[in-house]
């Protein structure tokens, strides 16, 4: 069991029965990596899935594309990442929860044409007991969206441009986390005049 202790010099220390969390995790986390993936079955953009087995990067799926994808300089233009998390595991929301809680789900892109307009904003959330970090947490299950808003260039040349991205997030179930996953993506907009 995971808890929490307080040691006499006010900082904190993560204990599972006596043991060290970080030793617990890496180790755990090694196997996990480590195993054959050998029933792996083939799904949509971040590879495969087998719903059998704790492969951190394979129990999500996700499409990413522009609403919509062709828009004029200056103009707004959403970028929106559908998602489908395995049964039995969730992400973290993009909202920060705290000192000790996992890292926030992140959606970025890389230079591109585009500059931020409004926030990262995600579907509805909801609340678990999060027993890898002992918590009560935000997270998404089973089918999610996350959206940014951005804005074309003012000085922008027409084009198709092919903007690439990265999807940063934990995956977890009731007994492990991962620890952050990066996913690259990339999605096709044309500029107009």
């Amino acid at each position: 069991m995971l808890r929490r202790s307080k040691r006499k010099d006010n900082s904190y220390s993560f204990l599972i029965r006596g043991k060290s969390f970080r030793f617990t995790f890496v180790l755990i986390m090694l196997i996990a990596v480590l195993m054959p993936d050998a029933n792996a079955q083939t799904s949509s953009l971040f590879g495969q899935r087998d719903k059998n087995a704790y492969s951190p990067g394979k129990s999500l799926e996700a499409f990413v594309e522009f609403m919509p994808d062709h828009v004029k300089v200056n103009s707004l233009v959403t970028l929106k990442l559908w998602g489908r998390v395995a049964e039995s595991f969730h992400i973290y929301s993009i909202s920060s929860q705290g000192e000790y809680s996992p890292e926030p789900t992140q959606l970025i892109i890389e230079a591109s044409p585009l500059v931020s307009h409004k926030p990262l904003s995600e579907s509805e959330t909801v609340w678990v007991e999060d027993e890898a970090f002992d918590e009560r947490l935000k997270v998404h299950k089973n089918d999610f969206w996350l959206e940014r808003v951005y804005k074309v260039k003012e000085n922008q040349k027409p084009g198709v441009y092919s903007i690439k991205g990265r999807l940063i997030y934990q995956i977890c179930n009731q007994k492990i986390c991962s620890l952050p996953i990066s996913k690259s993506f990339s999605a096709p907009l044309e500029i107009i005049n």
